[in-house]
């Protein structure tokens, strides 16, 4: 038996049954989060959306989104997510510039590579 296997995998070893694969203290099944390798030039879409129309719809190197607990900063990799959408000012940077809506209430999904944002109420900020 490895010396390097934990406490709880030596004693599943001992009752015949298969211990975990992989290296020591991952677990099987378990996958790391990835980050892009070129983080300067990574990007998600962004996709910003109200009841009436599509308000966004771009390439994004950021966003700050208001939840209802509190603002989520979204960058390229983010881990999977969805939440309540709270009020006040979603921002963004794409292509240099920083642009920003206001929204209320509504949901917010986070996946690899985008990200949805369906509110209940939004508008541009001059």
């Amino acid at each position: 038996m490895p010396s390097w296997l934990p406490t709880a995998a030596r004693n599943t070893w001992d009752l015949g049954l298969e211990p975990p694969q992989g290296k020591p203290g991952l677990t099987r099944g378990a996958a790391p989060h990835r980050r892009p390798a070129n983080r300067a030039n990574a990007r998600f879409v962004l996709e910003v959306a109200a009841p009436e129309r599509l308000l966004v719809r771009e390439q994004v190197g950021e966003a700050q989104i208001p939840a209802a607990n509190g603002y989520v900063g979204i960058l390229p990799g983010h881990a999977g997510l969805l939440a309540e959408l709270g009020a006040g000012t979603l921002s963004y940077a794409t292509g240099g510039h920083r642009r920003s809506l206001a929204v209320e209430g509504g949901w917010l999904e986070v996946a690899s590579d985008h990200v949805r944002v369906l509110a209940d109420k939004a508008e541009e900020v001059a």
